[in-house]
């Protein structure tokens, strides 16, 4: 079974996603829902996922908890958390939710942070740490001039497992692979560290993505196969133009491209995500 380790869902009927912009609106500014994802993911082979929050608000973790609890094939879910008081108690309150089972990380919208080194403060510390005590992978979502506090965050923090989302946003038409692989030796170097070979769609200004092999071959020199993971980052992906079984076929080609083993290729397909969120059992077969 093949496992997407990064979609999002929303409801514009519920609550606005203030991200979306004036251009982007024509193309996401709607709801999408599981059953949206379901038939975009159709005929892939991708058939689970794990649903990563979208927004600032205290309220979208328990919504997607209650989400993945009705959902066999959402095997997990990173939240979301104030957390700039006590990440413990906030933490604490969400693992008393009936869903909780299925809350496997959190994620700060650090990339959104006029402060581009708070990764390296002292309250980035706490709550990484707070995740990581309570079982819980933390999600990185910054652009290439956070990655140095990344770095250092991940380094005082050995003990908590994370992921970089999206392989910290370059751009894929400017920056060569091996450019980006010098600016994430650092997190690489890690073993508490997993990439995400995801968002790709949106990360070039074509409508293909020629610089994906090399990424991926990258990546996996760097971070090893065994550390990585395939996500979609649906519906976000569709600004770029790709369908989502384009998407999976770009990532499809580029392993083979790049020369994966039959299970390297599991490790980036389900294995690595289900390891590195630490997936409950029985969900989607």
């Amino acid at each position: 079974m093949r496992l997407d380790a990064h979609h999002h869902v929303w409801d514009l009927g519920v609550r606005p996603q203030p991200w979306i912009g004036p251009d982007e609106a024509p193309v996401i500014g709607q709801t999408f829902t599981r059953s949206d994802w379901a038939a975009a993911a159709a005929g892939t082979g991708v058939e689970a996922a794990v649903v990563v929050q979208t927004v600032p608000v205290a309220a979208e973790t328990p919504e997607l908890l209650d989400l993945a609890a009705a959902d066999p094939h959402v095997l997990g879910v990173v939240g979301w958390i104030p957390g700039e008081g006590h990440p413990e108690d906030e933490i604490a309150a969400l693992l008393a939710h009936p869903g909780a089972r299925w809350l496997v990380g959190l994620r700060d919208l650090t990339q959104f942070r006029d402060d581009r080194a708070w990764l390296g403060s002292d309250a980035a510390r706490a709550r990484s740490a707070a995740a990581g005590a309570a079982g819980l992978a933390v999600d990185l979502l910054v652009e290439p001039d956070q990655i140095a506090s990344a770095t250092e965050l991940v380094h005082r923090t050995p003990e908590v497992r994370y992921v970089l989302d999206h392989l910290g946003k370059p751009s894929l038409d400017a920056m060569p692979a091996r450019d980006w692989g010098r600016l994430v030796a650092g997190l690489a170097e890690a073993p508490n560290v997993a990439c995400k070979v995801s968002g790709t769609a949106t990360l070039t200004a074509g409508p293909d993505v020629p610089a994906l092999p090399a990424y991926l071959a990258e990546a996996a020199s760097r971070f090893g196969a065994d550390r990585l993971m395939f996500g979609s980052d649906w519906p976000v992906m569709l600004l770029g133009g790709a369908s989502y079984a384009d998407q999976v076929r770009r990532v499809e080609d580029a392993a083979r491209a790049v020369g994966l083993s039959d299970a390297e290729a599991d490790a980036l397909w389900g294995g690595t995500a289900a390891r590195w969120y630490r997936l409950p059992a029985g969900g989607a077969a």
